[in-house]
């Protein structure tokens, strides 16, 4: 059984506690909604924020390394109070000043500075304050504050405008999640915590893994073994979502859904604010190609019940109760383990253009 400490470093866990931590509910014995308790909500997923031409010219100016443009992996918005945007980034381990992951830093940097409302396309009466943070486990924290300190001074020297970046170090035992706060990380953040704040627990003996919004992210660094049990998860309830839309479909009236449609059941509404067009792409391809399986996997003189229509998206077309309860019988039966998608090692980076024959 995996312990909570060894999730501390696991990237899609990170994500996912920080998609937690932002839900607007009550605190649970299980889960703390510690961001959202601080006014935070979840704005967008994976954007791509490029620096915009003002900056770049400061950068080639004073010769900064840092990269054009960053994609943090959330992106929160205050909704009340001192209005503010973060850039949360996760990270397994801190980073030196010579690394690829400082420019990627120098740019997160630049980005939260005066022109952050450019930047995210924000009305020009629109001011927010904003800035980075990164969800490192908390061995690492240390180095991570000497890095981010000798970056903004880096910035200072070179009189360059820049935003602030802040870190929450995650702690964990056998079954239970800690964020460490350090005091410019609470008031940096306007955050009316004691540190070190207990955030998930579970009991003893099980999975301390929350219910996972995003299961599967082919932009994660993962093995083999663990990709495929991820993306196993996703398509799983890709294949719930199907079946739940056929129980409540009424006979002879066309139902018409699309693969985004599932997709977005199947995170929880959270792939409507997944801007990762790559990992999107991706990610319908697997949906698509597994809708395909299905209706191929279907008898002949029954496929007509589930259709794709190019411009419009899976039609299901149901005139009987007895088809209705073939065709659940059949779907209900269908193995998702067993299905192999065209090429699961690389991530598809064409778009789904898929017409009706594919799907026949």
């Amino acid at each position: 059984m995996i312990q909570a400490s060894e999730l501390c470093s696991d990237a899609l866990f990170q994500l996912n506690l920080i998609l937690w931590l932002a839900q607007p509910m009550p605190a649970l014995l299980t889960l703390r909604p510690f961001l959202s308790e601080a006014g935070f909500e979840v704005y967008s997923i994976a954007p791509l924020l490029a620096l915009p031409p003002r900056i770049r010219e400061k950068v080639a100016e004073n010769q900064i390394a840092c990269r054009d443009a960053v994609r943090p992996d959330v992106v929160l918005r205050r909704r009340t109070g001192r209005r503010m945007f973060l850039l949360a980034e996760c990270k397994k381990s801190s980073f030196g000043l010579e690394s690829t992951t400082s420019e990627q830093a120098r740019a997160y940097l630049l980005i939260t500075g005066p022109d952050f409302g450019d930047v995210m396309g924000l009305t020009t009466a629109e001011h927010p304050d904003s800035a980075v943070v990164y969800l490192i486990p908390w061995q690492q924290c240390a180095a991570l504050e000497d890095t981010l300190h000798s970056l903004e001074q880096e910035m200072f020297r070179d009189r360059v405008p820049h935003g602030h970046a802040y870190f929450l170090g995650l702690k964990g035992d056998d079954a239970t999640i800690a964020l460490v706060v350090v005091d410019k990380t609470a008031m940096g953040l306007s955050l009316n915590v004691r540190s070190p704040v207990t955030v998930l627990k579970a009991e003893p003996g099980t999975d301390p893994r929350p219910l996972y919004f995003i299961p599967y992210d082919p932009g994660i660094d993962q093995n083999p073994e663990e990709r495929a049990f991820c993306r196993r998860i996703l398509l799983e309830r890709v294949h719930a979502s199907l079946l739940s839309r056929i129980g409540r479909a009424a006979l002879s009236t066309d139902r018409t859904f699309t693969t985004d449609d599932l997709l977005s059941d199947a995170t929880f509404e959270m792939y409507k604010l997944w801007v990762d067009s790559e990992a999107r792409k991706h990610v319908r391809r697997l949906a698509f190609e597994l809708l395909a399986k299905i209706r191929q996997s279907l008898p002949k003189e029954d496929r007509e019940m589930l259709n794709f229509v190019d411009g419009d998206g899976w039609v299901l077309h149901i005139t009987t109760s007895e088809g209705k309860e073939r065709l659940l019988s059949y779907i209900s039966r269908f193995r998702v383990d067993g299905f192999q998608p065209s090429d699961p090692r690389q991530i598809a980076l064409i778009d789904v253009d898929y017409k009706e024959n594919q799907a026949s």
